[in-house]
């Protein structure tokens, strides 16, 4: 069995110092990008990747990042784990492990991070606009980073997809097909209507259709096939056009597309569809929707730099929220807005 490499071994690679070899691992100090790029080259070839436990002992840390993701009956449990996943890369890329605390709790998972000392940082998702775990953040004494914006963050680092930006184009991707009256679908579980990026996202759409000078219908649904029959029938006993139609996040677009396909209405033709979210690689909708997706490997790369930044007390610090553009997805669900009135749903 052959030797397993050092970080000396790298150093000889890249044609660098043990100590630079350290601080591209670390984060701890900024590194130039082309030396970077040699290190990490030359620990991929020789297949070297850095033992958590052996750091501890000669820096006095763990190498560990905690994650408190709240899981509850309304989390969309594919969603969340495409973060985690993502966390636990970026953290891996940086020379951590990520110990994930779930369950439903949120502020007492926090609290048995801080106390356990297992961590060198924590990282916060399942964001509500109103949190409780900020004031605990701000007084830790350990580096945290909010994955999600709270009404009252101020002085806590935080990042997230730019849900207002989101919801401004959505409005305009409508209005710009001539639609003149939106229904917004928002989600009905409580949980869900708390989140932070939820609240921003409704703020900007209806902002944003006040200056287009559209109409909004908003209605609240759950994430179930039924539950979408029974919004749209709500829509029906109200009248007016069902033309266009903006699927909040926390929404399953693929639900709405499903409904409208079996009730004869064609997405893309007599209905448009966008969608402030994505159904990931495995959609179960007969229409690829227009939708905005979160980019999530950068806001977790973003999630762990800014956390690993405070570990470093020459690094700058920056509390001011850190937003992380959407992919915008095309799709095939825009459709002009129908001669006379909406089709009947």
């Amino acid at each position: 069995m052959a030797p397993m490499s050092t970080s000396r071994d790298v150093a000889r690679m890249a044609g660098v110092s043990q100590s630079t070899v350290s601080y591209v691992m670390s984060g701890k100090r900024p590194v130039a990008p082309e030396t970077e790029r040699r290190v990490r080259e030359a620990m991929a070839e020789l297949g070297y990747r850095p033992h958590a436990s052996a750091r501890a002992l000669k820096r006095h840390r763990s190498g560990i990042i905690g994650l408190v993701a709240p899981f509850h009956e309304d989390t969309d449990t594919a969603g969340q784990y495409r973060y985690v996943v993502a966390l636990a890369e970026a953290a891996r890329s940086r020379g951590y492990e990520l110990l994930v605390i779930s369950g439903q709790e949120g502020i007492e998972g926090m609290e048995r991070l801080i106390g356990s000392a297992l961590c060198e940082g924590i990282l916060a998702m399942d964001v509500l606009h109103e949190d409780e775990r900020v004031e605990l953040a701000r007084g830790a004494g350990l580096p945290c980073v909010f994955i999600g914006l709270s009404s009252q963050a101020e002085g806590v680092a935080s990042t997230d997809t730019d849900f207002e930006e989101v919801g401004a184009a959505c409005v305009r991707l409508l209005a710009e097909r001539g639609h003149r009256r939106i229904v917004m679908l928002n989600p009905a579980s409580h949980r869900v209507a708390a989140m932070g990026f939820t609240h921003r996202f409704s703020t900007a759409v209806l902002e944003a259709a006040d200056r287009e000078g559209v109409p909004v219908d908003v209605v609240e649904v759950a994430r179930s096939y039924p539950a979408m029959a029974r919004a749209l029938d709500v829509l029906t006993a109200r009248g007016g056009p069902q033309e266009a139609f903006l699927v909040a996040p926390g929404v399953s677009a693929d639900d709405l597309v499903n409904v409208l396909h079996h009730r004869g209405a064609v997405v893309g033709r007599d209905v448009s569809v966008v969608a402030a979210r994505g159904s990931g690689r495995a959609p179960h909708s007969p229409v690829d929707c227009t939708c905005f997706d979160a980019d999530v490997d950068a806001v977790a790369a973003t999630a762990v730099r800014l956390l690993i930044d405070q570990l470093d007390p020459r690094a700058p610090r920056t509390h001011s929220p850190v937003l992380v553009p959407a992919v915008f997805r095309p799709g095939a669900s825009l459709a002009p807005p129908p001669r006379e009135g909406g089709p009947a749903l």
